[in-house]
């Protein structure tokens, strides 16, 4: 998995931007988005945690530019770990609104995937910065 420290960042923003974009066939195909994406990034996060388990720590330069300039994610132990447990709860959290309650709100599987990349985005920000950048995608989805 050479990209795969990006993918738990990427599938919850591709399936936020999916989701509006087939918010126009009815509910039942955002729901399908919502989950799908959320069961894959469990999927993403166990092999992950698998890597991280065998004791190396991968890091990632986006666009390989070094760490002062570019953005840099960094998948540990505890890394992987919290996105793991991150993704488990959210799928379970999903599927029991998709029961009934996501239908209060407009967007609300746009904004559960944003929250969900922005959680991935802080456990995985290799510096201050972009950790502070994942907390305002994070922030974004709450306000």
């Amino acid at each position: 998995m050479e990209h795969g420290p990006i993918l738990p960042i990427l599938i919850p923003l591709a399936a936020a931007i999916f989701a509006l974009a087939v918010r126009s066939s009815g509910l039942r195909a955002v729901r399908a988005v919502s989950i799908g994406a959320t069961l894959a990034l469990v999927f993403v996060a166990a092999e992950l945690l698998a890597i991280a388990h065998g004791g190396s720590i991968v890091t990632y330069e986006l666009g390989s530019w070094p760490t002062p300039y570019g953005i840099v994610l960094v998948v540990d132990r505890l890394s992987a770990l919290m996105l793991f447990l991150t993704a488990i709860v959210g799928l379970a959290a999903l599927v029991r609104a998709s029961a009934d309650t996501d239908t209060l709100g407009r967007h609300f599987h746009v904004f559960f995937q944003l929250e969900l990349a922005g959680l991935s985005g802080a456990f995985l920000a290799g510096d201050l910065f972009n950790l502070f950048v994942c907390f305002e995608i994070l922030l974004l989805a709450s306000y």
